[in-house]
């Protein structure tokens, strides 16, 4: 499986139910199949970061759509661990 970086917006401006809303998301993409690794959330851009992994990044943005994001963009991820920096 490859990773990928999926930007979606959360604008209601109540950053409790934003982060429901991403809680529910990323539940509802590791249920289609597409494993959630780490999400990001800045409520300040209404904007948050998933990182998944799945088999295609069609996959992967039909998966955040059905969880029912507001998908801006879905780019391939390289994910790299700095190791003794």
């Amino acid at each position: 499986m490859a990773a990928f970086l999926v930007e979606a917006y959360l604008p209601s401006g109540d950053g409790a139910s934003d982060l429901d809303e991403l809680f529910r998301a990323s539940d509802a993409l590791t249920a289609a199949g597409t494993r959630v690794v780490r999400t990001i959330f800045v409520p300040r851009d209404e904007t948050c970061y998933i990182l998944c992994e799945a088999d295609s990044v069609t996959l992967a943005q039909a998966a955040a759509e059905h969880a029912g994001l507001r998908v801006a963009r879905v780019s391939e991820a390289v994910v790299a661990t700095a190791v003794g920096r």
